[in-house]
């Protein structure tokens, strides 16, 4: 009895204001002691390994594995789209006209994007320093030698063209730019210096040239644009300059799901520095250039969608998709553990005895296999168990409601640039059973959509198209279902049952699904973050229970 008094005073007693971690990497505390490593940092921070587009839901870790590299590299750059500041090309009339009469402008995008990478690589080669600024550009010049020094001198006349604007803000070179273009075009059809400089409505009114004609003479200028003598600066910098592994450069673009860009351009600029990232990682050595996408914008800029530029099949090599296995998870969750109660509570000791198997289990199961989330439900179960040392199977079932509450408004939030309100079109899972065949889902649970106009102004994207499609007699019910359950698995909310497989979620692997698997006989169940939200019942239903 004297051992377990002992035992007990040494114990660590929770608080219900305790945390075991913040919902962004970026304002947690100690955040090198909680980092852990794993393969997908590995493959981030080797120069050598082309995986550069960090790809994943939120709360998945990309901030975090950003903020590691940051910590751990010398030159690294983050770049947010705000701070490039190049919102103005949303609010372009020329590049708006333009776009309106059928101008590629994809090259246009990339050629800017080389050059905004450009400077930047300059600007962590060189620093901050005046001094060796100005030094940089006369070394190059008196390096230049051999049968391409006129090219070359070209290239360096180009880099001295706009150094001035080299060490300003982003939106100043960009809008150097956009300037070349808008005299260049004017220049090329005999028109006044100001004359793209008036409402679109006003160009289209009083421009006299036929529109093929404009496209043409655009497209010829916009290929123009810079172009062999930005080749020749790279040409430049792969000899000269980026040419060893050893000496490790990264430019780090996040936050590219923020409101930075008008919605009407966004996909295409992203695209674009797709493009020259890849081509700027087979050039130099030692450079990486990092884009974290969030999976709902990379299926809209790069794998549901063809961009001018060119096919998703190139920058398949370049996806770094992030995942985490339930070791990783648990390891995770019992460092984060073992630092805040300093080593007092661990996972062998956090659940109650009887519990502790089925208590992580059950937790990882609601988590979809995120870091954000496991943190997340595990703050939430601390909230109940205040003045106790372990997590009880009580407070984990008290905990789950606001937990399955707070998941689906993130789903909703992560999923509204794609879909719109996924919850408004969900209330016929109020009430459902696990291993529902999907047949057993009737016409009749969706006649807001058939009788009411309210989904305009709810729904976006696929979502809206197939409801629109259905309410006009386009598509059948069988056909409108599959599709919206092919949504719903694609964000999370329903998982799949095949005969005699096991139930499978997006996050699961060893299956691949589409849109015609939704159907006689697949059977379907909400996921079990959702259990509570939509109060689904557990026990498994006979197929003629619903027929």
């Amino acid at each position: 009895m004297k051992n377990k008094k002992n035992q007990n005073i040494y114990r660590y007693t929770f608080n219900k204001n305790d945390v075991i971690g913040l919902p962004a990497a970026e304002s947690e505390r100690d955040f090198n002691k909680l980092f852990l490593n794993t393969a997908n940092y590995e493959a981030l921070a080797d120069v050598t390994n082309p995986k550069c587009i960090l790809i994943g839901r939120t709360g998945i870790g990309k901030s975090a594995l950003i903020r590691q590299l940051e910590e751990n590299e010398a030159k690294v750059k983050r770049i947010s789209p705000e701070e490039m500041s190049i919102r103005f090309l949303s609010n372009s009339t020329i590049l708006d006209y333009l776009r309106g009469i059928g101008v590629n402008l994809n090259f246009f995008y990339k050629i800017l994007w080389k050059h905004v990478f450009i400077v930047e690589l300059i600007n962590l080669y060189v620093g901050d320093n005046e001094q060796k600024r100005m030094s940089f550009l006369e070394r190059i010049k008196e390096g230049l030698t051999g049968a391409q020094k006129g090219k070359k001198q070209k290239a360096v006349a180009y880099l001295q063209e706009f150094s001035n604007d080299f060490w300003e803000e982003t939106e100043i070179r960009i809008k150097s730019f956009e300037n070349t273009l808008e005299s260049s075009l004017s220049k090329e059809l005999g028109l006044q210096s100001n004359f793209f400089k008036s409402s679109v409505a006003e160009i289209k009114k009083n421009i006299d040239k036929e529109q093929s004609e404009v496209k043409y003479k655009a497209e010829q200028i916009i290929n123009q644009l810079q172009a062999e003598k930005l080749f020749e600066i790279i040409k430049i910098f792969k000899e000269d300059i980026f040419f060893d592994y050893q000496k490790r450069y990264f430019i780090i673009i996040d936050d590219l799901d923020t409101d930075w860009v008008s919605e009407q351009i966004v996909y295409d600029l992203i695209a674009a520095m797709v493009e020259v990232v890849q081509e700027y990682q087979n050039q130099f050595k030692g450079v990486k250039i990092i884009l974290s996408l969030r999976d709902n914008l990379y299926k809209l800029t790069i794998s549901d969608n063809e961009h001018r530029g060119g096919q998703r099949e190139k920058f398949a090599a370049l996806d770094l998709h992030i995942s985490w296995s339930e070791e990783e998870l648990i390891q995770l969750l019992d460092i984060r553990l073992k630092h805040f109660s300093s080593s007092k509570i661990s996972i062998d000791n956090l659940f109650e005895k009887e519990y502790k198997k089925d208590g992580i289990k059950y937790i990882l199961e609601r988590t979809y296999m995120r870091p954000r989330a496991l943190i997340s439900f595990t703050n939430k179960i601390i909230e109940q168990v205040d003045k106790k040392s372990h997590f009880t199977k009580n407070a984990v079932k008290i905990a789950e409601p606001s937990y399955s509450l707070e998941r689906m408004y993130a789903i909703d939030d992560e999923w509204s640039e794609n879909y719109g309100h996924l919850s408004k079109i969900c209330n016929f899972l109020n009430g459902t059973h696990i291993n529902r065949p999907i047949d057993s889902v009737l016409e009749n649970s969706f006649e807001f959509v058939y009788l009411k106009d309210g989904f305009q102004n709810q729904f976006k994207g696929k979502l809206f198209d197939i409801c629109n499609e259905y309410k006009n007699d386009k598509l059948s019910f069988e056909e409108f279902r599959k599709e919206l359950f092919f949504i719903l698995f694609l964000v999370g909310i329903i998982g799949i049952k095949m005969p005699d497989k096991s139930l499978c979620f997006y996050y699961d692997k060893l299956e691949t699904f589409g849109k015609e698997d939704f159907t006689t006989p697949a059977k379907f169940s909400v996921h079990k973050a959702l259990f509570s939200y939509f109060k689904v019942n557990n026990r498994e239903q006979e197929i003629d229970q619903f027929n």
